[in-house]
């Protein structure tokens, strides 16, 4: 059994009891993720995402990290083709700090500059490892024979230098 709430601010709620467990559960969704990047621009999505969690107005980095860990949970933030996400899981006692730590890194991300430019430093060097990977570049091909031109099908910068690189030396 499970609940549909709506909030006063629209946001809606699931709740899926399981009275047996001593944890608490939650994902907040945001529909918006790695399809709506402007095109030229893939992996803002993934980007923005991964900033959230990386300091908020109220709290740096690693506070969030600290006070989600003293309290045995966990805290995680990302994008998919289609949604943004936080969530996150923790003892049924710490649900409001947690819930705390989510609201604060949705609403309040300080998007500090040192925090974007680690992040575009790291997402390029996480492409230059996939583009060596024969698996991610076959993956990558794929997805453009399927979905065409469509969001989904769209590779980023450094996919289509490694695709480039694998048609040249075949």
């Amino acid at each position: 059994d499970y609940q549909l709430k709506t909030l006063s601010n629209g946001l809606q709620v699931l709740v899926v009891p399981h009275k047996e467990q001593p944890a608490v559960s939650f994902r907040l969704l945001v529909r918006t993720g790695a399809a709506n990047d402007p095109a030229g621009k893939a992996g803002v999505a993934s980007l923005v995402a991964g900033l959230l969690d990386q300091g908020t107005a109220t709290r740096s980095s690693e506070e969030i990290a600290n006070a989600i860990e003293s309290a045995g949970g966990l805290l995680s933030v990302g994008a998919g083709n289609e949604v943004t996400f936080v969530s996150g899981a923790v003892v049924k006692d710490k649900v409001t700090l947690a819930l705390e730590l989510a609201a604060d890194v949705a609403q309040r991300p300080a998007f500090a500059p040192q925090e974007i430019q680690r992040a575009k430093e790291q997402a390029a060097s996480g492409l230059q490892v996939s583009a060596d990977d024969p698996e991610y570049v076959a993956n990558t091909l794929i997805d453009r024979l399927v979905f065409g031109f469509h969001p989904y099908g769209r590779p980023g910068p450094q996919t289509v230098q490694a695709i480039a690189q694998v048609t040249r030396e075949d």
